[in-house]
């Protein structure tokens, strides 16, 4: 299972550049993203919940969520990703075939998740 966190605004600027890469999340940052991902509990209906940590806005997602966006993004992902997120997530009791399905609806992937839904429950 991925869970997917925003930590773009987690971001310092480097005080030596390296090319492009003059962007750097030092190790305080990071373990309040990793004690984001530890505290996490489901948000609300949509399947998204911001929290604000050190004052800084993030979006977090549902595991029902996280198997949708899995599914819109399986061009960037790899199909492969997309198909075993659903798998993951029911085997796991992260999120039953149910909540994926609301999830999907409300993102308006409902279509293309609902097949291989199917399949899974068959």
């Amino acid at each position: 299972m991925v869970q997917l966190i925003d930590a773009s605004s987690f971001w310092v600027q480097k005080r030596k550049t390296l090319g492009d890469k003059r962007r750097e999340i030092p190790l305080e940052r990071t373990q309040d993203i990793l004690r984001i991902l530890a505290d996490f509990k489901d948000g609300d209906t949509r399947g998204e919940n911001t929290r604000e940590i050190l004052g800084v806005p993030v979006r977090l997602t549902s595991p029902a969520r996280t198997v949708v966006d899995c599914f819109r993004y399986r061009s960037k992902l790899g199909i492969d990703i997309a198909l075993e997120a659903p798998r993951d997530a029911v085997r796991s009791h992260k999120a039953t075939t149910e909540e994926i399905v609301r999830a999907a609806e409300v993102c308006r992937a409902g279509s293309i998740l609902r097949p291989y839904l199917e399949g899974l429950e068959a």
